[in-house]
């Protein structure tokens, strides 16, 4: 803050807000960028698929219903816009995610499978 009122004659406020809006994300994109990029292990996990939901509303859409309430709260992983190559969805048996953790320890999602038997 100091080096804002030195050099460019600003404030408090002005230095704070700069940081939030401007600085902030830039350095917290950066770090999640790291985070996916640089990998250190990977795992296979596959759930056995309880249900498969045909949503309509604007866009239709699979919701897959998994085993044990598996990726329950990350719902953008079970869902799946219908299109003309993924109609076989609707069968699915398993899906298998490819799960690495990222340098900075939070866990990225690399692939999702849809396996049908």
């Amino acid at each position: 803050m100091k080096l804002y009122e030195k050099y460019l004659g600003w404030g408090r406020i002005e230095s704070f807000i700069l940081n939030v809006f401007g600085v902030g994300p830039i350095i917290c994109a950066l770090l999640m960028w790291t985070n996916f990029l640089i990998s250190t292990e990977t795992k296979l996990v596959s759930y056995k698929v309880t249900q498969v939901q045909l949503i309509t509303d604007l866009d239709a859409y699979f919701q897959l219903e998994l085993e044990g309430k598996a990726m329950d709260e990350f719902s953008e992983f079970r869902e799946f816009t219908l299109t003309e190559g993924n109609r076989h969805y609707a069968k699915a048996n398993f899906i298998e995610y490819e799960i690495s953790t990222g340098i900075l320890g939070y866990d990225v999602v690399n692939n999702i499978e849809i396996l049908i038997e």
